[in-house]
């Protein structure tokens, strides 16, 4: 049945649109880059997390490896699941977002009362 669904959707609307996402990928990080050079990017400090899956071919664990050198707030977590880990892993990875969502609220506040006692 899921099969008959794709087949259906891609017959009708083509694959056009999701491969022209992946067929862009380089002309848009050129324009990216055109406009935030690399030294003139900025540190973000907004508190951050990055869940990783384990075994993501795309999106491999060690692409985050420089990130925290320009986000260093961000706190990793890893799930042992593919590209797809929300759907191979959905209560693992719930379970992190819930504790992400929390530790955010807390680091928001924390920072809150620090940049307001400096004031």
């Amino acid at each position: 049945a899921e099969l008959d669904y794709l087949v259906q959707e891609y017959s009708r609307s083509g694959f056009r649109g999701p491969l022209n996402y992946y067929k862009t990928g380089k002309v848009n990080f050129d324009d990216e880059l055109a406009a935030f050079p690399l030294k003139h990017q900025r540190v973000i400090h907004t508190p951050s997390w990055m869940v990783l899956a384990k075994n993501d071919i795309y999106l491999l664990p060690s692409m985050a490896e420089g990130m925290a050198a320009t986000v260093p707030n961000v706190k990793f977590a890893t799930v042992d699941a593919g590209h797809f880990c929300m759907t191979e892993k959905a209560e693992e990875v719930n379970a992190l977002l819930k504790t992400a969502v929390e530790d955010l609220k807390a680091r928001r506040n924390v920072n809150t009362t620090a940049i307001k006692a400096t004031l």
